[in-house]
């Protein structure tokens, strides 16, 4: 994908839960354009991606894995092996499933506290994805915005140095 918008919703009956919407290697090796699906998808979303943005209730194995740039955002369960060779671009991710560090590759970057911008970043794109596809997961982390915030892990993005008053603006293209 290179430019455009995605929009997947399920038909019929609104399933409650998880709902498996997409297949395998979406976004992968996306360049731009935006993704927003309500509903889990299935191995290897986001890989290679260096400049789309992505929003998804859940993910299967290998997400994110060798990303060098863009915005990805799962709003519920990962596979294994996730962010593996990450060196690039922004994950934030649901991190309320059971034993979720076991999931992260010992190769993703470092896990970080989530900031006012990252916070910023993730409502506007949590709004944009309920606007887009009425998702009954995006509504409920919305209503609990101020709560809700503090279950996200964040992988990449601003960088701070140790030591330097200065902040590294790794990625801000993102929300274009």
């Amino acid at each position: 994908m290179g430019v455009g918008s995605i929009t997947i919703i399920p038909q019929g009956v609104k399933n409650i839960g998880a709902y498996h919407a997409a297949g395998n290697a979406l976004l992968y090796g996306a360049t731009g354009g935006q993704l927003f699906i309500s509903g889990t998808v299935g191995q290897r979303f986001g890989v290679r991606n260096s400049g789309a943005i992505g929003v998804v209730e859940g993910c299967s194995a290998h997400g994110a894995e060798y990303m060098t740039g863009g915005t990805l955002v799962v709003l519920g369960n990962i596979g294994f092996n996730f962010a593996a060779g990450m060196t690039g671009g922004k994950v934030f991710v649901l991190s309320t499933q059971k034993n979720f560090k076991q999931y992260i590759s010992e190769t993703a970057p470092e896990q970080k506290q989530i900031t006012d911008l990252d916070i910023l970043d993730l409502k506007v794109l949590i709004e944009t994805h309920y606007e887009k596809t009425n998702s009954n997961v995006a509504e409920k982390l919305l209503e609990n915005e101020k709560n809700g915030v503090k279950y996200f892990s964040v992988f990449g993005g601003v960088t701070t140095f140790e030591g330097s008053r200065f902040l590294y603006l790794e990625y801000f293209k993102a929300l274009d």
